[in-house]
C-alpha cells in the first residue's frame, strides 16, 4: 500500500476475530492532497 501513497497510522492489536482467533489490524491513512489520480 506504500506504493499507492498510504501510510501506517496505527495498529489495533487483537481487535478482530478471524477463523477462531484474534488478529491485529493495521490502520492506513492517505490525505486528500496526497491523492494522485
Amino acid at each position: 500500500m506504500a506504493k499507492a501513497g498510504f501510510r501506517i497510522e496505527g495498529t489495533l492489536r487483537c481487535s478482530t476475530w478471524v477463523c477462531g482467533s484474534f488478529v491485529d489490524e493495521v490502520v492506513l491513512g492517505l490525505l486528500a492532497h496526497e491523492w494522485a489520480v
